[in-house]
C-alpha cells in the first residue's frame, strides 16, 4: 500500500500485490471500526437490551447490524443498476433501429444492387465483431448523446463502399471522439475547396481564402482540434516561408476522417452546427431554406438531374462555384460522360428557365474531355443566385469551390 502525504491531505492507493494485503486488511478493520462508532453514536442506547452485555459484545452486535444493512443496500444497488442497464440497452437498440432506415435510404439513392451487397456484408463474421464492439462501447457509455452517436455509427456499418478493415478502424477511432468533435470535423469538411492549381479570389496560396488555412482557423482554436489531430482524422501542415512570404498552418481531412464522417452521415445531417463554417456564411438578405426549396420544387428537371447525378454508376462530376467579387452569381455545374439522355432534355428546358420568375440561366454544351482525348463530356450549367443554388449543390454533394 502506497502513501503520499501532503499538507492537509492524505492519498492512499491500494495495490494488488499480495505483500500489501495485510496492510489492506488492517485498513479495512479500521474502516469497520469507524463505521461501528458512527452507528453507536446515532443509536439510542437500550438498557434492557445492552445492559447485561460487555463492551466487546456490544461492538460485535453493532458491527453485525451495520454489515447486514450494507449487504441489503448493496443488493438494492445491484438490482437498480441491472434495471438501468437493461433500459439503456433498449434505448440504444431503439436509436439503432431508427438510424438504419436513414442509412439505407441514403445508400439506395446512390448504390446499385444494394440488397445483394448488404447480404454479402452480413455473412462476414468480422463485421459482426465490429458491431459487437460498438454494442460494448455503447453499453459502458454514460453520456446519452454519445450513445446516440454510436448508434448512428453502428448503422453506418451497412455501407458496402467501405471495407471491413476501414470500418474496424473507424470503430477504434470513435472510442476517443465525442459528438462535439464529430460536428467540428463535419464543419471542417464543409469548408469550400478549390480546383487544383487555382487560387480562390486571386489570392496567393497562403491567402485568407486558402481552404487549409480556413480549416486551421476553425479547428485550432477549439479543444476538438487537438483531439481530431491526435486521432488521425485531420493532418496539420506548416506551409510557406518562401519568396518573402511568412509561414502558415493548414489542416487537411485524412481518409480516416472521411470514413468517420461517412459512417456518421445520418448523425451529422440531423444536427445543426453551433458555429459558422468559413466560406458558407449566410447574409441577412438571403432566402430561407424553406423559401428556396419551394422555388426549386417548381423548377422542372433540376431535381431529377440532382438525384441521377448522385448515383455512383452515373460518374458525374459535380462542382459548385460560389459568387466572386467579379461575378455576383453562383454556378452549379455537372460534367457527365453518359449524357445522351440528358442533352435533349436540358436543351428543351432552357427556354422554360428563361421565362421563369427566378433569375436562373441554364446552359448545356458538349466539350472535349481533354486536349488529347477524343472522348467528349456533356456539361450542364446552372447560373443563378447563391441563396437558391446552394441547396441542390449540397443535395448532390457537389464540391464547393
Amino acid at each position: 500500500m502506497k502513501r503520499a502525504w501532503s499538507p492537509g491531505a492524505v492519498y492512499v492507493e491500494f495495490s494488488s500485490d499480495p505483500r500489501d494485503w495485510p496492510s489492506v486488511g488492517v485498513a479495512l478493520l479500521v474502516l469497520v471500526g469507524m463505521g461501528a462508532a458512527l452507528v453507536l453514536s446515532f443509536l439510542v442506547f437500550d438498557e434492557r437490551r445492552f445492559g447485561c452485555m460487555s463492551g466487546i459484545e456490544i461492538g460485535k452486535t453493532l458491527v453485525q447490524v451495520a454489515l447486514r444493512q450494507l449487504a441489503q443496500l448493496a443488493s438494492k444497488n445491484d438490482e437498480q443498476l441491472h434495471r438501468e442497464r437493461e433500459e439503456l440497452a433498449l434505448q440504444w437498440s431503439a436509436e439503432l433501429k431508427a438510424a438504419v432506415p436513414q442509412a439505407v435510404a441514403y445508400l439506395e439513392s446512390r448504390v446499385d444492387d444494394l440488397d445483394a451487397r448488404i447480404a454479402e456484408l452480413s455473412s462476414d463474421p468480422q463485421l459482426r465483431r465490429v458491431y459487437t464492439n460498438f454494442n460494448f462501447e455503447a453499453h459502458r457509455e454514460a453520456i446519452d448523446e454519445r450513445r446516440r452517436m454510436l448508434a448512428h455509427a453502428a448503422a453506418g456499418l451497412i455501407n458496402p463502399e467501405i471495407t471491413v478493415e476501414r470500418k474496424a478502424r473507424v470503430e477504434r477511432t470513435l472510442r476517443a471522439l465525442d459528438p462535439a468533435d464529430i460536428l467540428m470535423l463535419h464543419g471542417a469538411n464543409l469548408v469550400p475547396g478549390r480546383m487544383r492549381g487555382e487560387s480562390l479570389l486571386g489570392t496567393p496560396s497562403g491567402g485568407d481564402d486558402n481552404p487549409g488555412r480556413m480549416r486551421a482557423d476553425l479547428l485550432l482554436g477549439t479543444p476538438s482540434g487537438d483531439v481530431l489531430a491526435s486521432s488521425g482524422c485531420v493532418r496539420m501542415q506548416v506551409s510557406g516561408g518562401g519568396a518573402g512570404q511568412g509561414v502558415w498552418t493548414e489542416v487537411f481531412i485524412t481518409q480516416l476522417g472521411l470514413d468517420v464522417l461517412t459512417a456518421l452521415r445520418t448523425y451529422t445531417q440531423n444536427r445543426k452546427l453551433s458555429f459558422v463554417v468559413p466560406g458558407r456564411e449566410y447574409k441577412e438578405t438571403d432566402r430561407t431554406e424553406e423559401a428556396a426549396r419551394k422555388i426549386l420544387a417548381a423548377l422542372p428537371g433540376l431535381g431529377d438531374l440532382v438525384s441521377w447525378s448522385t448515383r455512383r454508376s452515373s460518374q458525374v462530376e459535380r462542382l459548385y462555384d460560389r459568387p466572386r467579387p467579379t461575378r455576383g452569381f453562383a454556378v452549379l455545374r455537372f460534367r457527365m460522360c453518359q449524357w445522351q439522355d440528358w442533352k435533349l432534355r436540358l436543351e428543351n428546358l432552357i427556354p422554360i428557365y428563361d421565362k421563369a420568375e427566378v433569375n436562373l440561366v441554364v446552359s448545356a454544351e458538349v466539350q472535349a474531355r481533354s486536349r488529347d482525348a477524343k472522348r467528349e463530356v456533356f456539361v450542364a450549367q446552372f447560373n443563378g443566385p447563391h441563396d437558391l443554388l446552394r441547396y441542390p449543390a449540397d443535395d448532390c454533394e457537389a464540391l464547393w469551390t
